[in-house]
């Protein structure tokens, strides 16, 4: 995986003193698209590297969008609740049927802060305390915020609920909801959840920050 990810712009810190040299706000990481620590962690979510499994799933999400498209948003004209937990449910069936069921807890952490929470959760990471894959997006001047992304697999609640757990034992405030990279992989974001009206039920695990569990 390092290699591939590598390939696409990738650096992976390999060791807390590699970290020190490798922080989002330093110009030493500025050329890469995303800096990553990998878990050894055997509770750590593990990628599905099939890529026709993947496609397989691509294909079948795309005609579950489509089927929801219309046989209720264009004869129905206003999808019901139950409408909108069923379709999006189905999608998670899917992704799990199909074993895409990696996904991220996100943080948005102000450039001045970003340093200080990257080392925290890479050095958790590195330690084996924290079982979760992770990435953050590099932060030059100029750039007002960076992204985490704290990874565990949807189908297993518990890592989640560690994961989250733990990100807020060492003090961060987990605001953003859940988001499976099936959404991702099926090109679904914000305007496309506008669009399909489910905007205020896609994700999972609203429940574990503190929000309504609608359906999950």
């Amino acid at each position: 995986i390092n290699n591939k990810m590598a390939a696409l712009g990738w650096y992976f810190v390999k060791s807390k003193e590699d970290l020190k040299s490798h922080l989002p706000t330093m110009e030493a990481t500025f050329k890469y698209a995303w800096i990553g620590v990998q878990s050894s962690n055997p509770k750590a979510a593990k990628e599905d590297e099939n890529p026709l499994r993947l496609v397989e799933f691509q294909r079948a999400g795309a005609n579950a969008v489509q089927r929801y498209k219309r046989d209720v948003l264009f004869k129905k004209g206003k999808a019901s609740q139950e409408d909108k937990k069923q379709f999006v449910q189905e999608i998670y069936d899917i992704a799990a049927e199909y074993r895409v069921t990696s996904g991220k807890w996100l943080l948005f952490p102000k450039r001045e802060q970003a340093d200080e929470w990257w080392t925290l959760i890479a050095t958790a990471v590195l330690e084996g305390k924290l079982a979760a894959n992770i990435k953050i997006s590099p932060c030059p001047p100029g750039k007002k915020t960076a992204v985490i992304c704290i990874y565990c697999n949807f189908t297993d609640k518990s890592v989640c609920k560690e994961t989250l757990d733990y990100l807020k034992e060492l003090g961060m405030r987990v605001t953003a909801p859940y988001k499976a990279d099936a959404l991702t992989h099926l090109h679904l974001y914000s305007s496309d959840f506008k669009e399909l009206q489910i905007s205020g039920c896609w994700s999972m695990h609203y429940d574990l920050i503190g929000r309504a569990a609608k359906y999950f």
